[in-house]
């Protein structure tokens, strides 16, 4: 079919999109783990630490290394990576679109071009544009999910454009080098990050629904299922416990007094129905939720959560019966759509207890599903009001896009300096004592120290036994010229934390200029 645009001209729409939200972010400075895996890093000063290919997010460190090596520590080429790989999944979002209307199963359910550009489009447009997204963009290390991201879509985007060139024959050598590209694109997306365990199952999802016969051609899905052990054997070769998988993972997510899987999984469902809220309406959005562990399956918050979940799962499966039995090509992107965003969530939503239970860049991949699934439904609706396509598009570029891009613009800009950024979570988790520390350590860098020293007294407030937070206040007092009230911390620090080197060397130095004995408790 004869399309009214062309996909580049969508493609080019998309990028543009997504660029005028995340420009601005270029210059933003490193956050948080930013230090620990990026900053403070020495493995990456080394790229034949790279050598051989083998680790837990070897891929992702990989390109931190290499933005090393070109630039050092210029934040600058970090972020234009970061926006560089955004545009591309923006990208094979629409390309995936546009090839799932290729396929046996919709390429007669469309029979108007617009409707075709229309969905791909809008679907795109949001997972470009939307505000959950600009976690996983402004904040650099988690590159680690935006760059799984790219290697997840594009290798279902060639397998796709694989299964389209194999006959009954099989594959011509176009189709087998596409193959070849989605098999090492699973490969890197599994060597990225642990989400990408999903890919297998999302690669089967698309071949029971989009492909006739697929049981009869199951082997082509083989391939991808024999990558599975890669994401294991990664983990345990980073770990202490190499020869536990369960506790190697275990140790690569949480510590286990942290939280208990069983917990973690009571708690899940209710976040879940946050990440929906979130696509929905992404109002107050957070870095650092004070969220609740759920302990009983019967707490209400748990069980309504179950229920809606329920509901929305089985909805999918309906759609797809329904889609079988009618022919609708919008119900079977809709259950496409649901099941996706599902899937791709499992990893990071189930019995793997992970420090925190609730993060927006664990949407990134998530939303591309949920994003098809939307379009889909806004253009049945606006079919059965006839509505025409290309108006109805227009329409939604108004009514959603927009905003949604005007909110991503607004939200980077909590991002532009750490005092920005940590206010904004003390202001949405004044309970949550890490939201307090960074933003007590943000003010001190600024030189701000009173307002550092109100930060670090709530910590203690909240965490009277604290050590490093009386050595962090005894920091502020020494640079205020409080040098009683310095030495004071400082002893209290090292009471605390008898091994604590930086307060036994802060009470020293500081005694030795006052001409006085350190007061150690």
């Amino acid at each position: 079919m004869d399309l009214p645009i062309k996909p580049r001209i969508v493609y080019l729409a998309v990028s543009i999109a997504a660029l005028l939200v995340y420009f601005d972010t270029i210059n933003y400075p490193f956050h948080f783990d930013d230090t620990r895996a990026i900053v403070e890093n020495p493995w990456l000063r080394d790229l034949s630490n790279f050598w051989p290919p083998v680790g837990a997010r070897y891929v992702g460190f990989l390109s931190f290394a290499l933005n090393y090596a070109v630039g050092g520590l210029n934040v600058a080429s970090y972020h234009l990576v970061n926006i560089a790989v955004h545009l591309t999944n923006a990208v094979l979002a629409a390309a995936m679109v546009f090839t799932l209307f290729r396929t046996s199963a919709l390429k007669k359910a469309f029979p108007d071009g617009w409707s075709i550009v229309a969905i791909a489009m809008t679907a795109a447009l949001v997972f470009a544009v939307h505000p959950v997204q600009t976690q996983a963009v402004t904040y650099i290390v988690q590159r680690f999910a935006s760059l799984a991201t790219l290697f997840y879509l594009l290798s279902v985007v060639c397998y796709l454009k694989a299964r389209l060139e194999a006959g009954e024959q099989g594959m011509r050598a176009k189709g087998a080098a596409l193959y070849a590209i989605a098999l090492f694109s699973a490969v890197l997306a599994m060597m990225t990050k642990e989400t990408a365990f999903t890919l297998p199952f999302a690669i089967a999802l698309c071949e029971v629904m989009f492909f006739t016969g697929a049981f009869r051609r199951f082997y082509y899905v083989l391939p991808f299922l024999l990558t599975l052990p890669l994401i294991p054997l990664n983990i345990m070769a980073s770990s202490s416990h190499s020869e536990d998988f369960f506790g190697a993972l275990v140790e690569a997510s949480a510590p286990v007094d942290t939280i208990s899987r069983g917990a973690y999984l009571l708690t899940q469902p209710r976040v879940i129905v946050t990440y929906v809220r979130l696509l929905f309406f992404p109002a107050r959005q957070n870095l650092d939720y004070d969220y609740p562990v759920y302990g009983s399956f019967f707490e209400p918050g748990v069980l309504l959560s179950l229920i809606f979940l329920s509901a929305l799962f089985l909805f999918a499966v309906w759609l797809f019966v329904r889609s079988r039995r009618t022919a609708n090509g919008y119900a079977l992107l809709g259950s496409f759509g649901i099941l996706w965003f599902f899937l791709t969530l499992s990893v990071e939503s189930s019995v793997i207890p992970i420090k925190d239970v609730i993060f927006e860049h664990r949407l990134y991949l998530p939303l591309a599903g949920a994003a098809i699934g939307f379009s889909s439904a806004v253009f049945y609706v606006s079919g059965r009001l006839r509505v025409g396509a290309a108006a109805a598009l227009c329409l939604v570029l108004i009514a959603a896009v927009a905003p949604l891009s005007v909110a991503a613009y607004k939200r980077n800009l909590v991002w532009r300096d750490g005092i920005t950024l940590w206010r904004d979570v003390v202001g949405k988790s004044p309970e949550k004592d890490r939201g307090h520390i960074n933003l007590g350590r943000a003010y001190a860098i600024a030189g701000l120290f009173d307002e550092a020293e109100q930060e670090f007294k709530k910590v203690l407030s909240l965490k009277p036994d604290d050590g490093i937070m009386y050595y962090n206040l005894g920091v502020v007092y020494e640079e205020k010229g409080l040098a009683d009230k310095a030495m004071a911390a400082y002893a209290e620090a090292l009471r605390l934390e008898p091994n604590n080197q930086k307060a036994i060397e802060a009470l020293g130095t500081l005694g030795s200029r006052m001409d006085r004995v350190p007061p150690i408790r």
